[in-house]
């Protein structure tokens, strides 16, 4: 996770400039690079304009063009307001095409502990137990993300609801960051860290960030899951993939491994669904929004809980929500996606 989130600080000339330091992640499906990586880096950058004081409280984005993976990513950030209690940044992430991404981000003064304040919070589910510690079965990882041993998260997906109506279907998995060397939130140690000297965030920053990566992961995929229709299990769309796919004969290989096990896990998903007459094309995140709720009680380090549900679909885009509670049941974050969700269309031929 240290590599993701490590940006580096462009020119002076250049303002609130930054830009990735390593090549980010591609999913082998994907029309661009993966869209976790462009949130964690926004708000990366955008921490690193903002005095220690200040957590972020909420994340809005919108994505416009598919990223580059062999093309570096320049962050720029807009100092858009510094006031008392809150501080909103903007970022544009570009590449030679022109702008990818575009986020708003707000931030707000830690509250005096002895403050009177309204309180409640969705529970985390309790009938779900918590992966251990120690995961010495790794074959219960998700495919969905990064594999080896230099893979920034761990997935672990849990069973999906039957019977019920699709918009009250709940879809859950584990998610805990890998190679975070920041201290946990608990012991912060950048109190006395000037605004804007350094790029990479610590403390609970990078964990916010963490969150952010992982919280792109399973997302829009929420609305072809409900209905169980077959994306990875398709022959076609693998082909498609596969022919499209440029890299070394070994590196096809590892594609192919890789599209299979994914393949795998829907198919076990699905179970005795069957043939479809459905399938899923295309699905491409439209916007992203996430609102932190207790920034400074969690470890992205441990096990925490992500739930899913999507109200609603249609015209070929589909809406989720996500909430997120840590390893001991606090509500970390609530996240909103919109995204486009299209499926195969019968061929016609034309007559004259």
């Amino acid at each position: 996770m240290d590599r993701i989130l490590c940006l580096d600080r462009l020119s002076a000339v250049e303002g609130d400039s930054f830009s990735n330091v390593h090549a980010p992640w591609t999913p082998a499906w994907g029309r661009g690079l993966y869209g976790g990586v462009l949130i964690a880096q926004s708000l990366v950058a955008a921490q690193s304009t903002v005095h220690p004081d200040f957590d972020a409280h909420s994340l809005h984005s919108h994505f416009v063009r598919p990223a580059s993976p062999v093309e570096p990513i320049t962050y720029h950030v807009r100092r858009v307001r510094d006031g008392h209690n809150y501080v909103t940044r903007t970022v544009e992430a570009v590449q030679s095409v022109g702008c990818l991404f575009t986020a708003t981000i707000s931030f707000m003064r830690q509250l005096k502990s002895n403050k009177s304040v309204i309180e409640h919070a969705n529970y985390r589910p309790a009938d779900l137990q918590a992966p251990p510690v120690v995961l010495r079965d790794e074959s219960k990882l998700s495919a969905s993300t990064e594999q080896g041993i230099h893979r920034p998260c761990d997935v672990i997906r849990c069973g999906i609801e039957k019977g019920c109506p699709r918009s009250d279907v709940k879809l859950s998995h584990w998610i805990r960051a890998r190679g975070l060397s920041h201290p946990s939130p608990e012991f912060p140690s950048s109190t006395s860290r000037k605004p804007g000297r350094w790029p990479s965030p610590t403390g609970h920053g990078a964990h916010l960030a963490a969150v952010a990566y992982m919280s792109d992961n399973y997302f829009i995929g929420t609305v072809s899951r409900v209905h169980r229709l077959p994306r990875f299990t398709n022959d076609d769309i693998i082909h498609g993939i596969l022919s499209r796919f440029r890299g070394s004969r070994e590196e096809s290989q590892e594609c192919q491994q890789y599209l299979t096990s994914l393949a795998l896990e829907e198919a076990t998903e699905n179970g005795e669904v069957g043939v479809h007459s459905k399938v899923v094309r295309m699905m491409a995140t439209l916007n992203h929004t996430i609102f932190f709720h207790n920034p400074r009680m969690f470890s992205a380090g441990e096990w925490m809980m992500a739930e899913m549900e999507t109200p609603w679909a249609g015209n070929e885009r589909g809406l989720v929500v996500q909430r997120i509670w840590s390893s001991g049941g606090v509500l970390i974050a609530t996240c909103f996606q919109e995204g486009v969700v299209r499926l195969g269309q019968p061929s016609r031929t034309t007559r004259l």
